[in-house]
């Protein structure tokens, strides 16, 4: 399956070490400052839990719930990658896309 890029992300994240502020109204929470790629190559760590690949769509999803769910008490993606994991089956089914 193919690997999520930038242009692919739902979100604003900066493009550039000194860019710190979203274009739009709605800065994302869990990548707040992080570089566009950095947000990408981190969605591309996602994996099924068969060890197969995710789909585009699925990493757009897991990247909605990072921003619009996840908890402000899990603070590194490994914390995350787990709140995921166990949130996935459940939120998935909300994802407005």
């Amino acid at each position: 399956m193919p690997k999520i890029t930038i242009n692919e992300l739902l979100y604003k994240y900066s493009s550039s070490a000194t860019d710190h502020t979203a274009s739009d109204a709605k800065r994302p929470r869990f990548f707040n400052a992080r570089k566009e790629h950095e947000v990408a190559d981190y969605l591309n760590t996602f994996t099924a839990s068969d060890g197969s690949e995710l789909t585009v769509r699925r990493r757009q999803v897991i990247e909605w719930m990072l921003n619009e769910h996840l908890p402000a008490i899990h603070q590194t993606p490994d914390h995350a990658r787990k709140w995921v994991f166990v949130n996935y089956p459940r939120l998935r089914n909300y994802f407005p896309k």
